[in-house]
């Protein structure tokens, strides 16, 4: 889990307790140790290509039909790929 203070807010973490959840912080600005960081990076390529491609080709964009269809690319797979090259990450990493 990153840093974020929402991760450490006291409500949030009554919830961490009352599900038995332990939160494993990752290190400060590490994004290469977070999966999700590796999705949203798809999302982002995905966004930037489209809305160049309409700018290109003089077409309409719609920002949020985009960012929707992007999203619907990501995969459980793809998930569970970036998770375990999070992990490897972390295991192989000097800090």
């Amino acid at each position: 889990m990153d840093q974020l203070v929402v991760h450490k807010m006291k409500t949030v973490r009554a919830e961490y307790d009352k599900y038995n959840i332990y939160p494993i912080f990752n290190i400060p600005a590490s994004p290469e140790m977070n999966p999700i960081e590796t999705c949203f990076a798809q999302v982002k390529r995905i966004y930037k290509r489209e809305r160049m491609n309409a700018l290109v080709n003089k077409r309409q964009f719609d920002m949020d039909e985009t960012i929707d269809r992007a999203f619907k690319i990501i995969t459980p797979q793809m998930v569970k790929k970036c998770v375990k090259k999070s992990i490897y990450l972390l295991h192989n990493t000097e800090v």
